[in-house]
């Protein structure tokens, strides 16, 4: 297996050079969607649970990396889902977010279920706020989302992070995060209506919160304008919203190449071949509805650790992928590289799970994170 490290200037004086190796890929079912993962994670006993859009249920891998029976199913008692979308743990109970039905799931470890509205909080505009987790103090996690006609509002003025205590009572604002340029609306030819893409370029605030709801960490990534130092920021909150830390990250912005934005529109334009009527007009749609910065943001992902730490995951021009690790406290104490076309899903002590697409096949594999040999 070949191992992706870092060496060179990119390396920090306290890193040796770290690696992910896939250690095992799963059994994964054709019937089984893993392009629309939304989460996963390892639970306390190794097994690894996957929400997908559209599925109503949990899909869950054992130890071995084969499936077992699903958690819940279609239907609207307890135990049942519409869709499942986050999920996480509040000690050593389950809990599943629905979208579509608008509750919550909590799931004991003899299998007995309970269901719970989200507490609700007054509406900005049409605003409204969506389940983001289950903190480990028992409150929820809520972010603003948009509709259309509210986002030049959100655009100045971001949209808000609250925390509510379970009965619904208490509501903290965390947090005012970045909306930035996230998507954009390609139109249909002759007022046949709009679709709508995440700008692959966009500079908004990033939010992760770990599996067990003790952490929640935002990494704001400001717009670099010329090629010289600049910074991005990561903070990291408690579960009560206390500030951990705090730090400014220096990095060095890396041109978008023109070669990579037209493999983009390439690519995004052939499954939109149908609606646009042929691949040219969805090719000069997409390019000229698209956000082109001159520079890759400096970061793409975070994922939080069930040990605290922070993984970034960061834009540069080497090949395969690379993530900068932060302590629990804030210090960045390595960076670990990985194949190409890897997305961290959880990482714990050892190991990660992620998905690896690989043209058009994509993989859920367990990887090791190792001194790179």
């Amino acid at each position: 297996m070949a191992a992706w490290v870092l060496s060179g200037a990119g390396a920090h004086a306290q890193d040796s050079s770290w690696a992910l190796r896939v250690a095992r890929r799963f059994a994964v079912p054709d019937t089984i969607p893993l392009e629309s993962t939304f989460r996963a994670a390892w639970s306390r006993s190794g097994d690894a649970l996957l929400t997908l859009r559209g599925l109503p249920y949990l899909v869950v891998f054992d130890r071995s990396g084969r499936t077992r029976p699903p958690i819940g199913r279609a239907g609207g008692g307890p135990g049942e889902f519409r869709s499942v979308a986050r999920m996480g743990w509040l000690a050593d109970t389950l809990w599943a977010y629905d979208p579509l039905a608008e509750r919550l799931t909590f799931i004991a470890p003899n299998g007995a279920a309970r269901t719970a509205v989200p507490p609700r909080v007054p509406r900005r505009f049409s605003m409204p706020a969506s389940v983001e987790a289950v903190l480990a103090d028992g409150s929820v996690l809520l972010a603003e989302g948009f509709s259309s006609p509210d986002f030049a509002a959100v655009m100045e003025g971001g949209f808000l992070l609250f925390r509510v205590s379970p009965d619904g009572l208490a509501v903290d604002t965390l947090r005012v995060l970045h909306y930035g340029d996230s998507w954009f609306v390609a139109r249909l030819s002759r007022g046949k209506g709009e679709v709508h893409l995440p700008q692959p370029w966009g500079t908004r605030d990033l939010l992760a919160v770990s599996p067990d709801g003790g952490s929640i960490v935002v990494l704001e990534r400001p717009l670099a304008e010329r090629q010289q130092r600049s910074e991005f920021r990561l903070t990291r909150l408690s579960a009560s919203g206390e500030v951990v830390f705090s730090t400014s990250v220096p990095y060095q912005p890396v041109p978008l190449a023109e070669a990579t934005v037209t493999r983009w529109i390439d690519e995004t334009a052939a499954g939109f071949v149908s609606a646009f009527g042929n691949a040219a007009a969805a090719r000069e749609a997409l390019r000229e509805a698209l956000f082109r910065p001159s520079f890759l943001p400096p970061a793409s992902a975070v994922v939080v650790g069930r040990d605290g730490t922070s993984w970034v995951q960061r834009e540069d021009k080497e090949a395969g992928t690379r993530w900068d690790v932060f302590t629990p406290t804030g210090e960045r104490t390595r960076s670990v590289r990985g194949p190409p076309g890897l997305r961290l899903l959880d990482v714990s002590a050892g190991r990660a799970l992620g998905l690896l697409r690989r043209g058009e096949e994509t993989e859920l594999v367990e990887l090791s994170i190792e001194r790179a040999r």
